[in-house]
């Protein structure tokens, strides 16, 4: 009798899945001016932001939510979990190459 092909392991390093096609550029969708997820986009742009941060200008309760809806649209926001106060609180930022995306969104938005 044989036995049935390991497939639990991936072939890459790391456990990613090797392709022999380049990975994609970054490609996002650009959120409506006036929703909680341009907002998000316009507080990251000028650094980290937590929970707290979104309470205090007024833009909703759940941030969470949010993030992932720009993670939904390819944004690929960085969630990084740190002790504060013997509570666990999470920071967003983004990516380097989502950063210069929304610099060019807001450029572009300012001139037209």
């Amino acid at each position: 009798m044989r036995k049935a092909p390991n497939t639990g392991q991936a072939n890459g390093a790391y456990g990613e899945q090797l392709s022999f096609f380049p990975h994609p550029q970054f490609c996002s969708i650009r959120p409506e001016k006036d929703s909680n997820a341009f907002k998000a986009l316009t507080l990251m742009n000028d650094g980290p932001i937590t929970q707290i941060d979104w309470l205090e200008r007024r833009h909703g309760w759940r941030l969470a939510a949010t993030i992932h809806e720009l993670a939904n649209l390819g944004w690929q926001p960085i969630s990084k979990q740190v002790n504060v106060a013997n509570k666990v609180i999470a920071i967003y930022s983004l990516t380097k190459p989502a950063q210069s995306a929304v610099q060019k969104m807001l450029l572009e938005q300012s001139n037209g």
